[in-house]
């Protein structure tokens, strides 16, 4: 206690979220931006297509498609955005700190000083450089923050406006955006109305406004899309494909082949036996335990103290979420993580009360990050070797032959640099979730990596990192040149 008296919490806290930012977004600068997934590079592909095509796109909304158009087709201006926004949000986390901690003492600010830190860590650990999470994550971060300072701790409407309207952007950036946006609504709504005990048709208007600020953007973008005819059908199937028949998609060189299979087209979910489909689904339920159980231990904690019915609710809340986006869990799990956050900010006051708890609830979030950081650790150093090979040994020989994005065909998916000539999303790969788009229905690319001519790339370059497969081709001498680095096969022809 004494200790804690002597502490400056809030001068301490500062220094730490500025070094957390530092720290982080100098891991980024250290690779250059190097993307954590490329699946953006897909998306950028689609969003620079002609017409409606930009907007049909399987796993992703209309967000990337309307923010290309405003905005900017380049990688590196997004990557600014990103870091804008994880930086804006760690003001935000200041800013609500200084207004949750006016009625605490010494040792609970110091406690709630350290809760929002790890928070704010173990998001931005989450999501990490992935940039089609990314925008939507801070997008949603920033807007639920600004939304609580400004409804329950201002009393500002402009303020509680436009942070419902960024949670109501976030949502049109990613398919569980409107999952998550129901159940966060869901938990106001009980707060307000089970906890605060306020009446609903006192404050009709109130709460007409946010949900119309709310769900705004969604409903415009998928006006629009329908208005154009620029929907997409398969997404469902696909992704209940992949869920129960993800071994059957094999090597990612022949996902054209699968896409075109009899299993996949006549794939119908009332024809598959019962025993799989539990199977399948508990195999994925220990996957996504695996990385929440953290956060479900800290509800159970909470609610030993609290005895509070909100609590119970939001761990309904959190669990069926869970299921819903269970094909998809390993990324879509994250804006669940802002249940746990509201909640426990909601009861932290007698959730410190009790040392015992909040020793152990610390225990289950450091852990976490312990977790989260030795990956991002990983993919620095993975990201570092990739970018300085990239840059320093390939890209001076492919500058040297005049060669651009549009000449190479990328057996790596993590194939990524910023000083080549030629915009990044005109590279050629095997084509992913991609290859289902329309615009590549006469893509087949074992076809294009021989030189076949074609409206997508004219392939001059392959590169490899599969030792393998690079074997393959320098048996069959598709290639006149072929590079040896430390990582990478590099084969060029004339």
């Amino acid at each position: 206690m004494k200790l804690l008296d002597k502490i400056n919490s809030k001068k301490l806290f500062i220094i730490s979220l500025i070094s957390i930012n530092f720290i982080f977004y100098g891991s980024i600068l250290l690779v250059e931006g190097y993307p954590e997934t490329n699946d953006i590079l897909h998306i950028f592909k689609i969003t620079s297509l002609d017409g409606k095509l930009k907007f049909v796109n399987d796993y992703y909304p209309p967000g990337f498609a309307y923010y290309t158009l405003l905005i900017s087709n380049s990688l590196t201006t997004l990557s600014f955005i990103i870091i804008y926004l994880g930086i804006q949000s760690s003001f935000f986390i200041y800013l609500i700190t200084d207004f949750v901690k006016e009625k605490l003492d010494k040792t609970e600010q110091f406690y709630l000083y350290c809760y929002f830190l790890i928070f704010h860590f173990i998001i931005i650990l989450t999501i990490g450089f992935v940039h089609s999470d990314s925008i939507f994550i801070l997008l949603l971060y920033n807007g639920i923050i600004l939304f609580i300072i400004g409804y329950y701790f201002k009393n500002k409407f402009l303020v509680y406006f436009i942070g419902a309207l960024l949670v109501g952007l976030s949502i049109i950036f990613r398919h569980q955006g409107p999952i998550i946006l129901f159940f966060l609504f869901l938990l106001f709504f009980y707060y307000e109305i089970i906890s605060c005990s306020k009446k609903i048709l006192l404050n009709y208007k109130k709460y007409l406004i946010i949900i119309t600020a709310l769900i705004t953007p969604f409903f415009i973008s998928y006006f629009h899309l329908f208005f154009i005819d620029a929907f997409s059908q398969s997404l469902t199937t696909g992704k209940l494909y992949y869920y129960l028949h993800g071994d059957k998609l094999g090597d990612w060189r022949d996902l054209k082949s699968v896409y075109q299979s009899d299993h996949y087209l006549n794939f119908n979910l009332v024809n598959e036996k019962i025993d799989h489909i539990v199977s399948i689904t508990l195999n994925h339920i220990k996957g996504v335990l695996r990385i929440v159980y953290p956060f479900i231990f800290c509800l159970i904690l909470a609610y030993s103290i609290t005895r509070k019915s909100i609590i119970l609710f939001s761990l309904v809340i959190f669990l069926i979420y869970l299921l819903i986006i269970l094909p998809g869990y390993h990324a879509a799990y994250y804006p669940s993580l802002f249940i746990i956050y509201i909640i426990i900010l909601l009861n932290f006051r007698e959730i410190i009360k009790n040392k015992l708890v909040i020793i152990f609830t610390f225990i289950f979030l450091i852990g976490h990050i312990i977790y989260l950081s030795d990956y991002h650790v990983k993919y620095v150093n993975e990201s570092y070797r990739l970018n300085k090979e990239i840059n320093n040994k390939i890209v001076p020989i492919l500058n040297k032959k005049k060669l651009t994005y549009s000449n190479i065909f990328s057996d790596d998916y993590n194939f990524y640099t910023n000083k080549l000539n030629g915009e990044v999303h005109r590279l050629c790969n095997w084509g992913g979730w991609f290859i289902k788009h329309p615009y590549l229905k006469d893509y087949y690319p074992r076809k294009i990596l021989k030189g076949e001519k074609n409206k997508y790339c004219d392939i001059k370059v392959l590169i490899t990192r599969d030792h393998e497969f690079s074997q393959i081709y320098l048996k069959n001498k598709q290639f006149d040149e072929h590079y040896k680095f430390e990582i990478y096969h590099l084969f060029i022809r004339e």
